[in-house]
């Protein structure tokens, strides 16, 4: 940890410019790699006396730790995520071990807005505070909740269904569930999620690898559940399963272990069953990320950093899953590395746009585009020089979305851009 110390003069640019992947920038702390540089031994002891200085408050551990607790326990909101006409979000209160899961109807039987209630309590569930809830997806028309538990910090989670309106439990524990994502047809009836084979099916070595990625209707007997992806691969893949807003294209990606690449498959739902779909290969073998979102516009937004290393954003055709068809919308940023991008999109807009998240030198940038063309419209202003979580975008579309913002002395808030 480098604590605040005085600030130096900039040097003259001879002795401050590096070079960083072929882009020139300012570095006026490049002496600090000299450890017989006079300023590097000026720089170490302002910094020993800032730290002693600091410890002469820091009177016992308890006292440390108690402040540490008071900087830690501001609570804290997660954005909120809209499912037809009902709101979810976490929140977590000062002395709170662990966020509590909310739902707020947007609105009442009197046609005003109603109150928030509590979905999922893990301490009223486990008052000895052993278990967690680990995720947590609410079905497209936001009458169902898919959420994951786990007890112990073992993070082995089970999955539950819940019925939103009453809070009943309507099946669960679906064991063997840990990483898994959940991906709701539209409807509700049914869902995608990963889990791994029977233990007992197994060697002992293997029993925490062979996820397979099923189909789960609402109701059945889990071990009815339709395999759909998987068999036959490597045992240490990882699986990601996400289902388009419409529900009409699903995505399924593969990375071996935690390596940062994946190889990734689409379907269309309307031209095959959903126990079997019809898996077009979109990228396979190779040493890349890439994610696709569906447009309303009939057009799929590519997120890649395949021959991009820092991330760039491509757009086809739904439908047409050959890369060289792929046009550049976003190219890449020599400086910077592309972290997310969301598709702002509905009639409430003049036209859609884009929402690019950048990451320069540890720093967030959020800047909007034209969707048609990836034109810049505009760069949007941060509190300060900080990172983001997010951003969460109205599912039914339209010109807001939400992001959590932070930075090393301001508490993690939710913005509304």
């Amino acid at each position: 940890m480098i604590l605040p110390g005085p600030v130096y003069p900039q040097l003259p640019d001879s002795g401050v410019i590096d070079d960083y992947h072929g882009i020139t920038v300012p570095d006026p702390f490049r002496y600090l790699e000299d450890v017989d540089d006079s300023r590097t031994a000026e720089w170490l002891t302002a910094q020993n006396a800032l730290l002693q200085s600091e410890r002469e408050t820091w009177a016992t551990k308890d006292s440390f730790g108690e402040r540490i607790a008071e900087l830690m326990g501001s609570g804290a909101i997660s954005p909120p995520y809209i499912r037809g006409d009902r709101t979810f979000y976490t929140k977590r209160m000062p002395g709170q071990q662990f966020a509590v899961l909310y739902v707020r109807d947007t609105l009442d039987d009197h046609n005003a807005p109603a109150t928030e209630r509590v979905l999922i309590d893990p301490m009223i569930l486990d008052p000895q505070g052993h278990t967690t809830l680990d995720s947590w997806q609410p079905s497209k028309e936001g009458d169902l909740l898919a959420y994951q538990l786990s007890e112990g910090g073992d993070e082995e989670s089970s999955v539950y269904v819940m019925r939103v309106d009453t809070g009943e439990i309507l099946e669960g524990p679906i064991d063997r569930c840990r990483f898994s994502p959940i991906a709701w047809l539209k409807g509700g009836s049914a869902f995608y999620y990963v889990r791994r084979i029977a233990p007992e099916l197994l060697p002992a070595s293997e029993q925490q690898f062979h996820r397979r990625v099923y189909l789960h209707r609402v109701g059945a007997d889990p071990s009815t559940d339709e395999l759909v992806f998987g068999a036959g691969m490597n045992m240490t893949n990882y699986y990601g399963v996400s289902v388009s807003r419409d529900g009409r294209w699903l995505e399924i990606s593969a990375s071996e272990g935690t390596e940062p690449r994946n190889d990734l498959w689409i379907a269309d739902l309307t031209k095959s069953d959903v126990a079997s779909p019809l898996l077009e290969l979109v990228q396979g073998d190779v040493d890349a990320q890439t994610s696709i979102s569906c447009g309303r516009d009939g057009r799929a937004y590519i997120f890649t950093d395949l021959n991009a290393p820092r991330g760039t954003v491509l757009v086809a055709e739904l439908g047409q899953w050959n890369p060289r068809s792929w046009k550049t919308l976003i190219p890449e940023d020599p400086g910077a590395v592309l972290e997310s991008v969301t598709l702002l999109d509905g009639d409430q807009l003049p036209q859609d746009q884009l929402l690019v998240v950048k990451n320069r030198h540890g720093v967030a940038e959020i800047s909007v585009h034209k969707a048609t063309d990836g034109e810049l419209i505009y760069s949007v202003d941060l509190p300060g020089a900080g990172t983001i979580g997010g951003p969460v975008e109205h599912v039914d579309g339209g010109p807001i979305c939400w992001i959590v913002y932070t930075d090393h002395t301001t508490v993690p808030s939710d913005l509304r851009i």
